[in-house]
């Protein structure tokens, strides 16, 4: 049997989900600009295009990207930095490589967000 799309039309599921409209199933197709998110096992999209100015969140989020990208760059260079890590205590080295764990995702998960808006 092959697998079918359900586009929402149960008359009694549709006002319990709160949504207008709604596709299910496995070929079901990614809509242009959307959020998404995976929700036990099962990826959720919502469509953005009319709900947010996408123009300006691409650039809020590339200014974002840039910003980390900027103290990414000066972590690394902090810890390649000899004289740093001979005079620094140890947690203050640990913190500062913690931190630039953290800014490597978050770059990642901005440019993710990026992409996504790209459709």
């Amino acid at each position: 049997m092959p697998e079918q799309v359900d586009n929402g039309t149960d008359v009694t599921t549709q006002p319990l989900a709160r949504v207008g409209e709604w596709t299910l199933g496995p070929l079901a197709q990614r809509p242009g600009v959307a959020a998404s998110a995976v929700v036990r096992g099962v990826e959720v999209w919502i469509p953005l295009a009319g709900l947010i100015d996408v123009d300006a969140e691409r650039a809020r989020l590339t200014r974002e990207v840039d910003k980390a990208l900027g103290d990414l760059e000066g972590t690394k260079k902090k810890l390649m930095n000899q004289d740093f890590l001979a005079k620094a205590r140890p947690d203050v080295v640990q913190r500062e490589k913690d931190r630039l764990e953290l800014l490597d995702q978050t770059v990642a998960k901005l440019n993710k967000a990026l992409d996504a808006l790209r459709g």
